[in-house]
């Protein structure tokens, strides 16, 4: 599919600008589309997204019978790749506001102005990579303003300015939240109001070579959640415990 575009459908389950599997999608727009469980622009699986636009597309709901399979304000990905792409002002009911991706990987692809109502505010994402990619004011109303990672490889992105806890308090991980690897990244000027403003994750979150700065839980310099997180060659403000 080239060339095309995608504007104000509704799905009452999935998908709700299309439903795609063993397809790809190049230099589309993807344009203010609901669903009410997962991918409010776009469901795929097994496909391949490049360099499309998806916007100000929405999930309004979630499935009651498999939690995990309800987020993606933009899209829900699974076993895909996302490429060069531009993804903005999605909302997601549940988790990911910009991406849901499970056993996906996303690359060279920008999440801005995203936001969830649970966990994941840029990108929800369950094993697989994120690569070479820019998130920038994204909001979680629980944790993880930025990416939501298990199981994930986070090299080479920018991460900024996102925010968790946006309507609550207690909520952590500004800018990344949960277990993987976290390679070459810079996490700044992210803000939670729980602990770990920049990075919340435990022993299984690995963070390598990256910048951790300037990140805030309720105003106050807060970078990393303690000294569970094996953080090596990296500068983090403040230091590390």
């Amino acid at each position: 599919i080239r060339g095309c575009s995608f504007e104000n459908n509704i799905a009452r389950s999935s998908g709700g600008g299309g439903y795609i599997n063993y397809a790809s999608i190049d230099n589309c727009l993807i344009v203010n589309n609901t669903s009410s469980y997962s991918g409010g622009g776009l469901y795929a699986s097994n496909s391949t997204i490049t360099n499309c636009v998806i916007m100000g597309n929405s999930t309004t709901s979630y499935n009651n019978y498999n939690y995990s399979s309800s987020g993606g304000g933009g899209l829900y990905v699974s076993s895909s790749t996302v490429t060069a792409c531009r993804i903005t002002d999605n909302t997601a009911y549940y988790y990911g506001g910009g991406i849901y991706a499970s056993s996906s990987a996303i690359s060279n692809t920008e999440l801005l102005n995203n936001i969830s109502r649970q966990n994941g505010g840029g990108v929800y994402a369950s094993s697989g990579s994120v690569l070479s990619c820019w998130r920038s004011d994204n909001q979680a109303s629980y944790s993880a303003g930025g990416i939501r990672i298990s199981g994930t490889q986070v090299r080479n992105c920018l991460v900024s300015n996102n925010t968790a806890g946006r309507t609550s308090s207690g909520y952590v991980g500004g800018g990344i939240q949960g277990t993987g690897t976290i390679v070459n990244t810079t996490i700044v000027r992210n803000s939670a109001t729980g602990s770990g403003a920049g990075v919340n994750g435990n022993s299984s979150t690995k963070l390598w070579n990256s910048i951790v700065w300037g990140n805030k839980n309720n105003g106050v310099s807060d970078n990393l959640n303690g000294s569970s997180i094996v953080c090596s060659y990296s500068a983090v403000e403040g230091g590390y415990p």
